[in-house]
């Protein structure tokens, strides 16, 4: 099959902006979206951080298991979809292209894009420390709710800070998670860090060629929801 110029450029450029493994990726159905976490995107949502966190506490119960550090409470909230200013991307191409054309075919698509993050120059500029930190184990990241939610808040950095977060649940594992924290500025991620971020803009008129890449790749939504919504989300692609 002929590989279009375009797609082989956009290949190119991913391959330029640094080596697998040290990159984080996001993909964006529509290439004019910012780069805001979901909690930044919803100015009540926002007023009201302290509050969401605290009820899903302790009206969860017994459905989050005991122990649980109030930053993996946090990135229990996301999955569920609660606004939070954990921004979720990817260690793999495959998976933040999946998800910028995710639910597009047969729609009227728009041009997507690709965010590229190199963590390291990003925490070293944020962070003063060009190290990716696991929350939770590494000391030098502070829970989450001293950092952002009592009263006399820890956290310092405007801009985001690159992390990692153990692999808990199934989805994260399949979709190679990791994220970025979105810190005390209201800018736009992509606004605040310059060079330690690309757009990669995947045309409308490439799209299928992208999807017949991750087709090749095995990258379904069955293989990164490995379960029965995920069959469903692969059944009614692939049949309806």
């Amino acid at each position: 099959m002929k590989i279009s110029k375009e797609w082989t450029a956009i290949l190119e450029n991913v391959e330029k902006f640094g080596k697998p493994g040290s990159v984080f990726y996001r993909g964006h159905r529509v290439a004019l979206w910012p780069l805001h976490s979901s909690l930044y995107r919803n100015k009540r949502a926002r007023a009201n951080e302290s509050q969401m966190y605290h009820d899903f506490q302790i009206r969860a119960g017994k459905l989050i298991e005991r122990g649980r550090t109030s930053w993996e409470i946090l990135a229990e909230m996301q999955h569920h979809g609660i606004p939070t200013r954990l921004l979720d991307l990817s260690g793999s191409f495959g998976v933040a292209l999946f998800f910028a054309l995710w639910k597009t075919k047969g729609k009227r698509a728009s041009d997507a894009c690709i965010w590229m993050v190199d963590p390291y120059k990003l925490n070293k500029r944020s962070y003063q420390d060009d190290v990716i930190p696991t929350v939770g184990v590494h000391p030098s990241i502070p829970d989450y709710y001293e950092s952002f939610l009592q009263e006399k808040a820890e956290w310092k950095h405007d801009l985001p800070v690159a992390m990692l977060a153990p692999w808990a649940h199934p989805r994260i594992l399949a979709q190679r998670g990791v994220f970025l924290i979105q810190g005390n500025s209201n800018e736009a991620m992509d606004k605040l860090v310059g060079d330690c971020m690309q757009k990669v803009v995947i045309p409308k008129g490439v799209h299928e060629e992208a999807r017949n890449y991750l087709l090749r790749a095995g990258i379904d939504p069955y293989s990164l929801f490995a379960d029965l919504d995920g069959l469903a989300d692969w059944i009614q692609e692939n049949y309806c």
